[in-house]
């Protein structure tokens, strides 16, 4: 099933608010940041345990950069064990919709209406206004806003429209999910391995994701909590675009389509056929069988090596002390083609 990432491990300590009469000050200082040169702001990167969400705050912003869209989600406080609250996705930001709009109104309009009015109140015309003043009735004023990203494009242009209200705006790195000595490598998306610790956060190591997306990637660790490592290949819609832009004849074929066709399979119980009888279909079959067969083929290899080894303990070590164990053997689907993976691999 598909599953958001875990980008605030309870572990990290909570930090006393910033008094109200700083926060005027805090703007100002996120502002003095921009890039003349590129008119930019210049993100922060987490230092942990600095970077830690702030004691009392109520809802906390976590954003992923995929290759075509935003996916934001936002997650109740410490008390709550900073459990997700909502997802909602938009496309990527423009540059031109900066240059030529109030930044307030880009950010007020890419936000469903619990977050928007957590930010700026019931206000009808949100303003950097209502967002102090409301910012000045939480026990938390300032608002923590958690990137994961490999785009530093969007990076720069999220950082510039959350400098209009009270917030404190943080890109998540690699070794926020992982170090060295468990397997990351520098060259390693951050991306991988956030959706690798939302694995393992929730069932324990081993953990194997699929992330389906523009790209589609997978990443394993092994019962000892090491990254095994992965595979990143085209998605499924980037094959059928490369299709129909590199030949004359083949249709272009869209993801609401995508889904038609497998949602119609799994509900008769029927297959695609592997020799199809159109166009469409015969190019929707090959691209179905190459993600399942591969992708059971990595099933088959993860729980070779992954569960072939698995370490002992000691009776004299606690069962709380252990890490979590993924006793089940699930394997985890997400992203934008998350759920068309998983009826795949099923």
């Amino acid at each position: 099933f598909s599953f958001p990432i875990a980008s605030f491990p309870p572990q990290h300590p909570i930090h006393p608010i910033l008094p109200i009469h700083g926060i005027r000050d805090t703007m100002t200082e996120q502002r003095d940041q921009l890039d003349p040169s590129s008119s930019s702001l210049l993100p922060s990167k987490t230092k942990w345990p600095d970077t830690a969400p702030l004691d009392g705050e109520e809802l906390i912003f976590s954003i992923s950069c995929g290759n075509s869209h935003l996916h934001w989600a936002t997650h109740y406080g410490h008390s709550e064990d900073y459990n997700p609250q909502i997802f909602w996705r938009t496309p990527h930001l423009k540059e031109e919709d900066l240059q030529n709009e109030d930044l307030v109104s880009v950010l007020s309009r890419n936000l469903p209406d619990d977050p928007h009015d957590y930010i700026f109140g019931k206000a009808v015309d949100a303003s950097a206004a209502d967002a102090l003043t409301q910012s000045q009735q939480r026990d938390a004023p300032l608002i923590s806003v958690y990137v994961v990203s490999t785009n530093q494009g969007q990076e720069a242009l999220l950082a510039k429209i959350w400098t209009t209200v009270p917030s404190r705006f943080f890109i998540m790195r690699g070794e926020d999910f992982f170090r060295k000595e468990e397997g990351r490598y520098d060259t390693m998306g951050t991306d991988r391995l956030a959706t690798l610790t939302g694995a393992v956060h929730l069932h324990g190591h081993p953990a194997l994701v699929f992330d389906g997306g523009t790209a589609t990637t997978y990443s394993a660790t092994d019962g000892v909590g090491k990254i095994m490592g992965g595979g990143i290949g085209p998605g499924i819609q980037s094959k059928f675009r490369a299709l129909t832009k590199d030949t004359d004849a083949l249709p272009e074929i869209t993801s609401e389509e995508v889904i038609a066709r497998v949602n119609e399979a799994h509900e008769k119980g029927k297959p695609l056929p592997t020799f199809a009888r159109n166009t469409q279909e015969a190019m929707m079959a090959d691209a179905f069988q190459e993600f399942a067969l591969k992708g059971r083929n990595v099933i088959e290899h993860w729980l070779d090596k992954a569960y072939g080894n698995l370490p002992e303990y000691n009776d004299d070590v606690p069962e709380e002390s252990r890490p979590k164990f993924n006793t089940d053997k699930r394997v985890l689907c997400t992203g934008g083609d998350g759920e068309l993976l998983m009826q795949l691999l099923q």
